[in-house]
């Protein structure tokens, strides 16, 4: 009984003949730029809260852009701005913004990005993009992780920091842009770290071209130490490796080893939770931490090899 939400997209991915599919799909098109057109802006604005008032959820992304880095972009304040402006004038009411993150373990446009990082230009969406994409239905990117934050009411919010309709331009912009900030934050806050982020930070901080398995592992061991002391989201491949390894988990005193991989997992989210559990974790030192993650960093530099981005000896 969910309504499916309705997507901002750019009016670059409008082109024939997936355009019509993603609109049907809930995808709406805009513009990227609104300077200098007034009024087309002032019709968006009135279009995207009556969808609100109507109560359709609407998606948007707050870098307005894909990161080509792997780190989070600047946010982007336009229909930030615009649904901000609705509530503080009592166009709206009982708004949500609830930050989600997308992460990958492999981009499927790494090629691309590389090339437009070393001065390329970036490809314009089009039919035959389309036609050569279709091979990467084939090939092997790994895991895709989704996690969402607590939600943002954006009515208490901007009660809390003092933003009415009686503030001038220049504070309610201010006010924009630390809520744009905040929900960037809390994107962040909570990406899930994944075997291949640790394999590729270990890489490329490196000083040598070869990385020996050991120091690989060590220093895999090293961060996760780090990530856990954070609290930071584990990937299910990340807590199952460690999962695997306990010799006992739970009161009737079953290996890890004969449970199936979900189990396993849930298995370690209850032992963690637990003090003494994150005290063991505390005390065990870089190497055997690394050594827990031996299987999934082996599987994500294989990731890395089969994509020709290192040589395994």
């Amino acid at each position: 009984g969910l309504m499916p939400a309705h997507i901002a997209a750019g009016a670059n991915l409008s082109f024939w003949p997936l355009g019509p599919v993603f609109r049907r799909a809930g995808a709406f098109f805009l513009r990227r730029t609104f300077k200098g057109n007034d009024f087309y802006a002032a019709i968006f604005r009135e279009y995207l809260t009556t969808m609100l008032r109507e109560g359709f959820p609407v998606e948007f992304f707050i870098e307005g852009t894909r990161s080509r880095t792997g780190k989070l972009s600047r946010p982007r304040y336009g229909i930030l701005s615009m649904i901000t402006q609705a509530v503080t004038e009592g166009d709206l009411s009982d708004v949500a913004i609830v930050p989600i993150s997308i992460g990958y373990e492999r981009i499927v446009e790494g090629k691309a990005y590389s090339s437009e990082a070393l001065g390329g230009e970036k490809s314009s969406e089009s039919v035959a993009g389309v036609l050569r994409a279709s091979r990467l239905l084939r090939t092997k990117h790994g895991r895709v992780y989704v996690e969402f934050e607590d939600p943002i009411d954006l009515d208490a919010y901007l009660l809390e920091h003092g933003m009415t309709e009686s503030l001038d331009k220049a504070e309610f912009k201010r006010g924009v842009r630390r809520l744009g900030y905040e929900i960037i934050h809390r994107i962040n806050a909570c990406t899930t770290v994944t075997p291949s982020a640790i394999a590729a930070t270990v890489l490329m901080n490196h000083p040598e071209a070869a990385t020996p398995e050991p120091q690989m592992l060590h220093e895999a061991g090293f961060l996760l130490g780090y990530l856990l002391s954070k609290q930071a989201r584990l990937s299910n491949s990340l807590s199952g490796a460690l999962a695997t390894q306990r010799e006992v988990i739970g009161s009737q005193g079953r290996r890890t080893t004969e449970l199936s991989p979900v189990a396993q997992v849930e298995q370690f989210d209850a032992v963690t939770a637990s003090e003494s559990a994150r005290q063991r974790l505390a005390t065990m030192t870089d190497t055997e931490l690394g050594q827990r993650l031996r299987p999934v960093i082996i599987e994500a530099l294989h990731l890395f090899k089969d994509n020709g981005h290192l040589k395994i000896r």
